[in-house]
């Protein structure tokens, strides 16, 4: 049996079913390194800055919270930097808290707010 952390072919193939249906699909930009003055040479970008949350993270945040059994109060997320792509994935979830300069971004992508406070 495989570890949990093995990355295997199959196990890719696995996630990209479970989260193609919450993600979008976003393209591959070539350009030639020479265009920009620099020794001739492939340079590719994928322009995951297309998806819903605006990073890379959605696709994580998917895998994590799709992979699992999500507990009932919800999903909590405890990064600045990763807000935008837990709020989206938790929408999926149900409750998702953010801090409070997030509530606006949280409603517009159609999730539910709850105000918390912490003494």
């Amino acid at each position: 049996m495989l570890p949990d952390t093995m990355i295997t072919r199959d196990r890719i193939a696995e996630t990209d079913k479970r989260i193609r249906p919450h993600i979008r699909h976003t393209p591959v930009l070539r350009a030639d390194l020479a265009d920009f003055g620099l020794a001739p040479g492939r340079l590719d970008f994928k322009l995951e800055f297309l998806q819903h949350s605006g990073t890379f993270k959605a696709r994580g945040a998917f895998s994590s919270l799709l992979g699992r059994a999500v507990p009932k109060a919800g999903v909590v997320a405890a990064s600045g930097g990763n807000h935008g792509a837990a709020a989206f994935a938790a929408l999926l979830a149900g409750k998702y808290v953010p801090g409070p300069d997030e509530r606006v971004a949280v409603l517009l992508c159609g999730a539910n707010t709850t105000a918390v406070r912490f003494d």
